[in-house]
């Protein structure tokens, strides 16, 4: 089984801003900058004391490009359907 990043972030407990980051070395902050993320879907990186992970981690047996894809495509889906 391999942890695959389905989506990578993080809601800041203080301003209440949710933030995500997409890609490798994308480095977002919430909007106070209390909060950070960063490594999109190569890394989880977070700096801040106050947030609570909103990052989608799957164990997936044998991952493949389109499989990974699709995963996360469902999962952005999901997110702008709940509105965030």
């Amino acid at each position: 089984m391999t942890e695959v990043i389905i989506r990578n972030s993080i809601r800041c407990d203080l301003c209440h801003s949710e933030i995500q980051s997409t890609h490798r070395h994308d480095f977002r902050g919430c909007e106070c900058g209390k909060t950070c993320v960063d490594g999109g879907f190569d890394y989880l990186r977070r700096i801040g004391s106050s947030w609570t992970d909103t990052s989608i981690v799957e164990e997936i047996a044998s991952p493949n490009a389109n499989d990974i894809r699709e995963r996360r495509q469902a999962a952005d889906l999901r997110n702008k359907e709940q509105g965030q």
